[in-house]
């Protein structure tokens, strides 16, 4: 069925329409426009409705960042995604945060928004493997600053693409280290080590500093007090109150062994030990507390029966 001349420009006039309301940024009206527009381009320009639905997507994704919802909760995000392999790489002239507003790249826009999700996908699942790949989708945008990093989770900020996958690493080499840390800390340091350093590299401080004092702990090697076993990790060791005079720390150097596990008033001892005095303990405990409340128990009966004798004499 051919289409009118009258009725492709009438339709041509309201794409621009759209167009201008992108441009002066009300994201809301131009989402709606043209969501019908790509209805409409069905019949009359069915070359440009995948275009047409993409404007419409991208603009409610804009439009939630206005309003101080998430793209990522809302399903937006997913939803441009899918148009990926439909609309391939084309070059259409889009409003973007920030005031942005000329031609762009579908792919990129697409490709970022993609590194995104899979960054916040992987955290959420702590799956050291999509956070990998989101490391590949970052990477492939570089230097250049990201478009959409400071309004969508987990970034939230100002950064390259290389700053962003250096955080997806670094939080990778974490989620690769943390099944370690109990059963091999020498192991577990290793990748901690360089999840330090990708945070140092991604110029995320604070980061830095949180696994750096992991890091830190899991190099802990001391001596149990009791056991005297050798052990590593900050996590497998208990500090413990005790008069330690220095009589014991000259022991201690004498004897060549390690001063490093005892402090003023503290010593050190393995989880196992700790534990296992620390049953014993709370098992004696709690007969001395089944023998007392029987005593109390007892005392409490006589006293009963004083008290009734007493009121049976008067």
């Amino acid at each position: 069925m051919s289409v009118s001349q009258k009725a492709l420009m009438k339709f041509s006039q309201e794409i621009e329409k759209a167009e201008n309301a992108a441009r002066i940024r009300l994201f809301s009206k131009a989402s709606k426009q043209y969501e019908k527009l790509a209805e409409k381009a069905r019949e009359l320009q069915p070359e440009i409705a995948i275009e047409l639905q993409f404007y419409s997507i991208l603009y409610r994704l804009l439009d939630e960042i206005e309003d101080g919802k998430d793209p990522m909760k809302t399903g937006t995000v997913s939803a441009l995604l899918r148009l990926t392999p439909q609309i391939g790489d084309r070059r259409l002239v889009m409003a973007l945060p920030g005031g942005r507003f000329g031609e762009f790249s579908t792919f990129r826009i697409l490709r970022e928004l993609k590194a995104i999700e899979t960054m916040a996908i992987g955290l959420s699942r702590n799956d050291h493997n999509m956070l990998r790949q989101a490391v590949d989708l970052f990477m492939n945008i570089g230097d250049e600053m990201l478009i959409f990093s400071m309004y969508l989770s987990p970034l939230k900020r100002r950064i390259t693409g290389r700053r962003a996958a250096l955080e997806c690493e670094g939080y990778a080499q974490v989620i690769e280290g943390a099944r370690f840390v109990d059963e091999d800390p020498s192991a577990a340091a290793e990748y901690y080590m360089m999840a330090v350093r990708a945070f140092r590299s991604a110029r995320l401080h604070d980061k830095e500093a949180i696994y750096q004092n992991t890091l830190i702990g899991l190099r802990v090697e001391l001596t149990c007090w009791i056991c005297g076993r050798r052990v590593k990790g900050a996590s497998h060791l208990v500090w413990m109150p005790a008069q330690v005079s220095n009589y014991f720390v000259k022991l201690l150097e004498e004897n060549k062994e390690d001063v490093r596990s005892v402090k003023p008033n503290r010593l050190v001892v393995c989880k196992p030990c700790y534990t296992a005095i620390s049953n014993e303990a709370l098992a004696q405990a709690r007969k001395e507390a089944a023998r007392v409340m029987a005593r109390v128990q007892e005392l409490e009966r006589r006293l009963r029966r004083l008290e009734s004798t007493v009121h049976t004499m008067g």
